[in-house]
């Protein structure tokens, strides 16, 4: 027969779990993620949380005093010249015009790569929303979270990704409005040999297996080398690819 609980044996009961598992449970705590509330107007944080003096070390208190700015000291080079110039840019045009009658109802995705105050480079996921925009789509207030995700990515490969979320449900679609890839190692960008003997042969016409038969290896390498070159061009499909390749003159 179950045990009948009143809110009191509940709570007793969560506590001894807590208890037990004090150790275990102190991975969330480093591993939260940095929550924040960025005012574009005045330039200046209204809220970071405090996981940042955990994940990185520095102060959130002088963050939220000294500005984005010396957020954005922190993160590498590279990260920081494709953020500025492709990342940023390409969400102003979103906002601007394509989904400037309501902006909130979008999530934005980019990683970038950054320096711990111990000196420890971390790959960071960033979700954020443009909660409130000029009625011409240019941002006021944004609200974002900010992940280590150092765990699963390394490499120098920057995403970013524009995608509709229902109000209702919270989920998003499936369809993205924008998926880029910034190669910040120029070398990682550019089309190896075999993707160019590969795209060579699709633009003569002939199929994936037809290729596969030529190079004697399997459909699934094929693919995975389409879907690279798609990757390294920002082509959304075939076509496209085929046509970045004519309009710059790879054969």
């Amino acid at each position: 027969m179950e045990k009948d609980y009143d809110g009191c044996e509940i709570v007793d009961d969560c506590i001894a779990v807590i208890k037990q598992y004090k150790e275990q449970l102190s991975f969330f705590h480093s591993s939260a993620p940095i929550f924040y509330l960025y005012n574009f107007i005045t330039d200046r944080y209204i809220i970071i949380s405090h996981s940042l003096d955990v994940l990185l070390g520095y102060s959130s208190n002088f963050i939220m005093n000294s500005g984005i700015h010396e957020y954005a000291s922190y993160l590498k080079r590279e990260d920081l010249n494709a953020y500025n110039t492709r990342v940023f840019p390409e969400n102003f045009r979103i906002l601007t015009s394509v989904i400037k009658s309501n902006p909130k109802e979008y999530v934005f995705t980019t990683n970038y790569r950054l320096k711990s105050k111990m000196g420890e480079t971390l790959t960071f996921m960033e979700k954020y929303m443009y909660i409130r925009c000029t009625p011409e789509g240019f941002p006021l207030i944004s609200l974002g979270f900010a992940y280590d995700i150092s765990d699963i990515k390394s490499d120098s490969k920057m995403v970013h990704t524009v995608k509709h979320v229902n109000p209702n449900t919270g989920l998003s679609n499936e369809n993205f409005i924008l998926k880029n890839y910034y190669f910040l190692n120029e070398k990682d960008g550019l089309l190896t040999k075999r993707e160019l003997e590969i795209l060579k042969w699709t633009c003569e016409g002939l199929a994936a297996k037809e290729i596969a038969e030529k190079l004697f290896i399997s459909m699934n390498t094929i693919h995975n080398h389409k879907k690279n070159m798609r990757e390294k061009t920002n082509c959304k499909n075939t076509v496209e690819l085929l046509n970045y390749a004519i309009k710059n003159n790879y054969f």
